[in-house]
């Protein structure tokens, strides 16, 4: 069975546009440096950041502005999640803190195989974070309330692409999409 192109499945799609403050899409090649900054033309700081080997395989790191930071070795890092799994977010090192994420750059944070080893080949997916009124994209997150009933979040627009994960449990993603409805 082909894997995109079955006779027997359903398949979706989503093209976003390379666009300041909106998103971008930037290859590199790891070279192993600690704190290494990776330009971009978001235009403003990124609020999610998905990064995956081209060389290799490994997993799909995801650094969102929500995520939990701490402190190691006098530097700040975000904890990252697992684009490929379920998992909750992870104690990393691979991003540094949000003040590192700017409008001209993302900080990669120590080297490490899913962002930053010498020799493999990398890119990087961006979506900004605009805090403009009139926005079309929103990187947040909120707290659940346990409750079976749905949960409103004010957003201040309709969505046409929503992805949700849990960053405190081991929950799949969803994606919600104007087209299709919910799905994962």
């Amino acid at each position: 069975q082909d894997a995109n192109n079955s006779s027997v499945d359903n398949f979706v799609s989503w093209t976003f546009k390379k666009q300041a403050k909106f998103f971008d899409v930037v290859t590199y090649t790891g070279d192993g440096t600690t704190d290494r900054q990776i330009a971009h033309s978001v235009g403003t700081s990124p609020g999610l950041i998905i990064v995956k080997t081209t060389n290799v395989t490994d997993n799909w790191l995801v650094y969102h502005r929500g995520l939990t930071q701490q402190s190691f070795a006098g530097n700040v890092y975000t904890h990252s999640l697992a684009l490929n799994g379920a998992s909750a977010e992870a104690q990393t090192v691979s991003f540094r803190d949000n003040a590192q994420q700017t409008d001209s750059v993302f900080t990669l944070g120590y080297t490490g195989s899913n962002t930053n080893e010498v020799g493999k080949d990398y890119v990087a997916y961006l979506f900004a974070h605009d805090t403009a009124s009139d926005s079309d994209i929103k990187c947040g997150s909120y707290t659940g309330n346990g409750s079976a009933t749905n949960r409103e979040i004010d957003i201040g627009f309709k969505p046409s692409w929503l992805m949700i994960k849990s960053a405190s449990s081991a929950y799949n993603w969803i994606i919600i999409d104007s087209t299709r409805g919910e799905g994962e």
